[in-house]
């Protein structure tokens, strides 16, 4: 399995062709593409653009306004705190949007959607 780190500035960060990988976005509004592995992504802080790619992928955006793609496979994609838009692929997703005024949407296949409603008193 690949490992990839970030900085804290924003970064390009692409996993290898067909490998599984490991990567960290950190700070900065990071680019990263999973390609065909079953790959795992955390974007961390920053506005993030996450494209697992093919492959069955876990996903997390981290803090800010992330663009979360999963792609081809079982994937498993998270917004976590910011707004967040979230889309799922051809197959079936597991999408959780978070703290956020989010944006999911499922693609073909059976997918769980999830997000969290806050309640504000008046």
């Amino acid at each position: 399995m690949a490992v990839f780190s970030g900085t804290e500035t924003s970064d390009v960060l692409v996993s290898p062709l067909g490998d599984s990988s490991l990567i960290f976005g950190f700070g900065g509004d990071d680019s990263i593409f999973g390609l065909d592995g079953a790959d795992t992504i955390n974007g961390n802080l920053g506005n993030d653009t996450i494209d697992g790619g093919d492959g069955d992928d876990f996903i997390l955006g981290g803090q800010g306004d992330d663009l979360l793609i999963g792609r081809g496979g079982n994937d498993f994609v998270s917004g976590n705190i910011g707004a967040d838009q979230i889309r799922g692929g051809d197959n079936s997703d597991t999408l959780f949007g978070g703290r956020g005024n989010d944006s999911i949407t499922g693609g073909s296949g059976n997918d769980l959607l999830s997000a969290i409603a806050v309640m504000i008193p008046s």
